[in-house]
C-alpha cells in the first residue's frame, strides 16, 4: 500500500504546475492582475535543548512554517489570502481551540500559547518536544484563479501526530474562496463521480474489508483546489477514513466533469494555445530539442553523513510531460508523457546537467499547450537498501521557464526534521548564462538556516551589500528600456529579515525611478581581444586578482579545523574563500583533493568535500557566465543590436571555450535579418541563425580569439591549428 500511494502522489503531483498570464478577455481599461506570490518563513523555538538533533529534544517547542503571500495583486486578494492562511497557521499552534484563536491574531501571539501549552504538559511521559510546520505551494495562477495548497503538521504530545492541509482558490481579483456551489451545478453527481475515484485508487483497503459507514461518510472534502486540469480533493485523517490510513488525495480531471462544470472557463488554461512549437523550442530533424538545465542538490550535513557511509548514490528523475489535445492520448491523470531521464549522482557529486536531451516532435505536436512541463524528482539510489533515505522537495516548471537555469532541490533524511517533506521546493533558479533577468520576472534572494544572504549563488554581506549587487542589474534593465523594474522575491528568509529585504529593494526602485541627468552609456568592446562584462550581464562579474599558478589546498585536521593555503577558515566561509581562489586559477580544475591530518570524522570530511565540489561547480558557472557575456557582447555589435544568446551548447577544456549559440534580441524574440548585412550568405543563400565563438581565458579575462554569424559548418581545423585550441573541445562540430 505505501508503494502505490507514493506513485499515487507523485502522480497527482505531477499536475501542480505554474499557469502563466492568459489572454486579457475584458476591456481594456479594466485593470486584470496576474497575482505574484512569495513564500514567507516564519519560526520560532523556546525551549533547552532545541539545537540537538530532532529525535533527542525533550524540551522544545519548535515552529517552522512556510506560508504563501501575495505580493502583487488585488488587495481584496492579498487580504483574503492572508485572512486563511493565518487563521489556519494559527488554528494549528492553538489547536484548533476557538478561546485561544481569539487570543491570537497575529502569529507571534500564537506562538506565545503554543509555548505555554508546551510548559504545561513539558516533563510528562506523553509530552516531549512539540512541533509545528507547514510547507506550501501554489497550484495555480492565472487572471482569473489563484489556488494555494499549505500542508501542516504538528505534535502537541499524545500516541501520533496531527496532519492538516488548507486547499482554497480564489478569485484573483476579488479574492472571493470559491464553494463547491460556485464549481459545480450538481453537487450529488460531483459527490458520486468523487467517491468512483476514490474507490478506484484506494483499491487496496476496501479489499481488506473497510467501507464508507456513519462514523467515516464519504463526502465532498472542504479541501479543493482547481489545477492545470482538473479539481485536486484532499482529505484528512479521519476525514473519511481511519488516521492509521492517513490522507488521501485524488485528482478529478475537467474532462470528466463535463457539463456538470458550473465554471466554463475554469478550464481555459489547459485548452489554450501557446503558439508553434517553432516559436518556442529548437527542432532539428524532425526532433524537439529540449532546452539545457541543472539540478543542484543540497543534502542536510546528517543526510550528506549517511549517504557516505552507506555508498549510497543520489537519483534526480526527470519527467517530462504535457497535456493533449486528443482525450484518448491522455493517461489516468489527464496528462501525457514524453520522456523520462534519470542521472545518478556519486560520491560527493551534487550537480545534474541535463542537456543533449530530444523526443519526437510528432508527440509536441499532440499537446494543446506545446509548452511542456518538467517534474524532477529526487531520491536515493537504493544500493544500501529497499528503502528510500531521502525526504527531498519537487521541482515542477514549464519548459519555456527553465531553459539555462539551476535550480536547488534541498534534500533531508526522512526521519530528520518533522517538515522534512515540506523543505523548500525550489529555493533559487539563476537566471540564464548571457541574458539579462527579464524585467516580468521578480529576482530572488535566498537565506540559509543561519539567516545569511546569497544572490545568484553567492553570499552577501548585508542587505546594504545585497542592495549594492542589486543597483547595477536594475540600471542596466533601465538602460535597455525596461518599461518596469522587477519586483524582488525571498527564499528561505525569516519574515523579518524577508521584510527588510523588500524595503529596501522598494527604496532603491524608488531611487532609481527619479530621472537623473546620465551621460550615454558606453558601447561595450567587441573586438576579439579581452572582452568587458556586457551591460546586459543580470550581475557584475569581479575582475579576479592577479592569476595564480597554485592550485588551492584544503586541510582538515582531526580538531575539525580547516585550512585553506595555510590560511585556518570556518566551515561557513569555506564555500565563498574557495571559490575565489579558483577563479584568480587560469584552468578551474575538475576535482580537488581534501588533504586530512590524523584521524578526522567521516561527517565533517563529507561536509567539507561537499562545500570543496559545489565551489568548483560555482567558480566554473561564474567563468562560463563571464565567457557567455564576451561571446553575447561582440554578437550584438556585429548584428547592431542589444542581443542575448539563446545557448545551445558550451564546451571548456583548460582555459580554452567554445560557445554555440541561437541569437536573439534583448527582449527574447526573434531577430530580424532583413535589416542587417546577414540576411543572406555569400552565395545568395538564406541566413544560417547561428553564431559560433572561440574564447581563450587569460590574464583574468576571456578573450574572444574568433567567432563567426550564420555560418553551418565551424571552421574547427582553423581555430585548433591558428589558436593551439584543444580538437576535444569541439565535440563533433555542430
Amino acid at each position: 500500500m505505501k508503494t502505490h500511494f507514493i506513485n499515487l502522489v507523485l502522480l497527482v503531483l505531477s499536475t501542480l504546475v505554474w499557469n502563466g498570464c492568459k489572454k486579457n478577455t475584458v476591456p481594456s481599461n479594466t485593470a486584470i492582475y496576474v497575482p505574484e506570490v512569495e513564500t514567507m518563513r516564519f519560526r520560532d523555538q523556546k525551549g533547552t535543548d532545541c539545537d540537538s538533533v530532532y529525535e533527542d529534544r525533550t524540551n522544545c517547542a519548535y515552529i517552522d512554517f512556510d506560508y504563501p503571500v501575495v505580493t502583487t495583486g488585488t488587495q481584496a486578494l492579498k487580504d483574503s489570502v492572508a485572512k486563511y492562511v493565518n487563521g489556519y497557521l494559527i488554528g494549528i499552534l492553538t489547536g484548533g481551540s476557538p478561546e485561544e484563536n481569539v487570543k491570537a491574531a497575529t502569529l507571534e501571539e500564537g506562538a506565545k500559547v503554543f509555548f505555554a501549552t508546551h510548559e504545561t504538559y513539558n516533563g510528562s511521559a506523553m509530552y516531549g518536544a512539540f512541533t509545528a510546520s507547514s510547507g506550501s505551494d501554489v497550484v495555480r495562477r492565472d487572471s482569473q484563479y489563484l489556488s494555494i495548497a499549505i500542508s501542516g503538521n504538528s505534535f502537541q504530545g499524545g500516541a501520533h501526530g496531527s496532519q492538516t492541509s488548507l486547499f482554497a482558490t480564489l478569485d484573483s481579483q476579488t479574492g472571493r474562496k470559491l464553494t463547491w456551489d460556485d464549481v459545480v451545478k450538481d453537487k450529488a453527481a460531483m459527490l458520486s463521480l468523487a467517491e468512483r475515484y476514490f474507490r478506484k485508487e484506494r483499491a487496496e483497503i476496501f479489499t481488506n474489508g473497510f467501507d464508507f459507514d456513519e462514523t467515516f461518510p464519504f463526502a465532498l472534502p472542504r479541501n479543493f483546489a482547481l489545477i492545470q486540469s482538473g479539481i485536486y480533493l484532499q482529505y484528512d485523517p479521519y476525514e473519511v477514513a481511519p488516521y492509521a490510513m492517513g490522507s488521501s488525495e485524488l485528482m478529478v480531471p475537467f474532462s470528466e466533469i463535463g457539463d456538470n462544470l458550473k465554471l466554463a472557463t475554469a478550464a481555459s488554461s489547459q485548452q489554450e494555445d501557446t503558439g508553434s512549437a517553432e516559436d518556442l523550442f529548437e527542432i532539428q530533424g524532425g526532433q524537439v530539442v529540449v532546452p539545457t538545465f541543472e539540478i543542484e542538490v543540497r543534502t542536510s550535513a546528517r543526510a550528506s553523513q549517511l549517504l557516505q557511509k552507506k555508498k549510497e548514490t543520489i537519483i534526480v528523475a526527470a519527467m517530462f510531460y504535457g497535456f493533449p489535445s486528443d482525450p484518448k492520448d491522455e493517461d489516468e491523470t489527464g496528462q501525457m508523457g514524453l520522456m523520462n531521464k534519470d542521472i545518478e549522482l556519486s560520491g560527493n557529486q551534487r550537480l545534474a546537467r541535463f542537456e543533449g536531451l530530444k523526443f519526437s516532435k510528432t508527440e509536441l505536436d499532440k499537446l494543446k499547450d506545446k509548452d511542456f512541463r518538467l517534474l524532477i524528482n529526487v531520491y536515493s539510489g537504493r544500493k544500501s537498501s529497499e528503502d528510500n533515505l531521502l525526504s527531498c522537495g519537487l521541482a515542477e516548471v514549464p519548459a519555456s521557464q527553465f531553459r539555462g537555469k539551476r535550480y536547488s532541490i534541498q534534500c533531508n533524511l526522512i526521519e530528520e526534521s518533522p517538515n522534512a517533506n515540506d523543505g523548500p521546493t525550489i529555493s533559487y533558479a539563476l537566471p540564464s548564462p548571457g541574458e539579462s533577468t527579464p524585467a516580468v520576472l521578480p529576482l530572488s534572494v535566498d537565506c540559509n538556516e543561519r539567516g545569511e544572504l546569497f544572490w545568484l549563488g553567492n553570499q552577501v554581506k548585508d542587505i546594504q551589500a545585497l542592495m549594492a549587487n542589486l543597483r547595477p542589474v536594475l540600471e542596466d534593465l533601465q538602460k535597455n528600456g525596461a518599461k518596469q523594474l522587477p519586483g524582488i522575491q525571498t527564499n528561505g528568509c525569516m519574515m523579518g529579515t524577508s521584510g527588510a529585504v523588500r524595503d529596501e529593494y522598494e527604496a532603491l526602485k524608488n531611487q532609481l525611478a527619479k530621472p537623473t541627468k546620465t551621460a550615454a552609456p558606453a558601447q561595450p568592446s567587441t573586438e576579439p581581444g579581452k572582452v568587458k562584462t556586457s551591460a546586459k550581464s543580470p550581475a557584475p562579474v569581479k575582475a579576479a586578482p592577479a592569476s595564480s599558478s597554485t592550485t588551492p589546498a584544503v586541510t582538515l585536521n582531526p580538531k575539525g579545523e580547516i585550512t585553506l593555503n595555510g590560511k585556518k577558515v570556518a566551515l561557513e566561509n569555506l564555500r565563498k574563500e574557495l571559490q575565489a581562489a579558483l577563479l584568480r586559477q587560469a584552468t578551474i580544475p575538475d576535482k580537488l583533493d581534501l588533504k586530512t591530518t590524523g584521524e578526522t570524522g567521516m561527517g565533517m570530511r563529507g561536509e567539507v568535500r561537499t562545500v570543496i565540489d559545489e565551489s568548483i561547480d560555482g567558480a566554473k558557472w561564474v567563468r562560463k557566465k563571464a565567457a557567455i557575456e564576451a561571446m553575447n557582447a561582440a554578437v550584438g555589435k556585429k548584428l547592431k543590436t542589444p542581443t542575448q544568446l539563446e545557448l545551445a551548447s558550451y564546451q571548456a577544456s583548460g582555459n580554452f571555450a567554445y560557445i554555440s549559440a541561437r541569437p536573439k534580441q534583448a527582449d527574447g524574440k526573434a531577430i530580424d535579418y532583413s535589416k542587417t548585412d546577414y540576411a543572406k550568405d555569400s552565395k545568395g543563400k538564406p541566413f544560417a541563425d547561428h553564431a559560433i565563438g572561440l574564447l581563450k581565458y587569460e590574464n583574468n579575462a576571456w578573450k574572444l580569439l574568433a567567432y563567426n554569424i550564420g555560418v553551418n559548418t565551424p571552421p574547427i581545423e582553423v581555430w585548433v591549428k591558428n589558436y593551439k585550441a584543444p580538437k576535444a573541445l569541439f565535440g563533433n562540430g555542430q
